[in-house]
């Protein structure tokens, strides 16, 4: 089952929202979508996402994979630092819960009529950055 296009049909859903929406989308081992769920609207340009309502609704619903997505209405295809950084942080926290983050996908429109989809991990993107453990955990060394 290709899983970017299992869960297309419900991020095209944030494409045209004026202000960042961060969504999750709870998934069975099968990665078939349980439910999705809203965990932030934020402004023009960025979203608040904080590791227990980003999992709240996986948990809630019994899952124990995740994808998360959020829109830029700036129609910018590409991550930013904040949104890197959101990424590591939420994978290095689906780890310790045991939540497998498959995927961060933010979603823009390019055009009338193009929709890009831009994907951590068909980029490699998602991995356990060292540092960040270190820093998260404060350990030195």
């Amino acid at each position: 089952m290709d899983l970017l296009n299992t869960i297309k049909p419900i991020i095209v859903n944030i494409v045209d929202e004026r202000t960042e929406h961060f969504i999750g989308i709870a998934l069975r081992d099968d990665n078939s979508p349980i439910m999705d769920y809203t965990i932030s609207i934020g402004a023009e340009n960025q979203a608040y996402v904080g590791a227990s309502p980003a999992f709240c609704g996986a948990v809630k619903y019994g899952a124990n994979r995740v994808v998360f997505a959020h829109n830029h209405p700036i129609m910018v295809p590409y991550p930013s630092e904040a949104d890197r950084l959101m990424s590591d942080k939420l994978f290095v926290a689906g780890k310790i819960l045991e939540i497998e983050v498959l995927d961060f996908i933010i979603v823009c429109r390019m055009g009338k009529t193009k929709i890009n989809f831009y994907s951590f991990a068909e980029k490699g993107y998602l991995s356990i950055n060292k540092s960040l453990v270190r820093e998260i955990f404060d350990i030195r060394g």
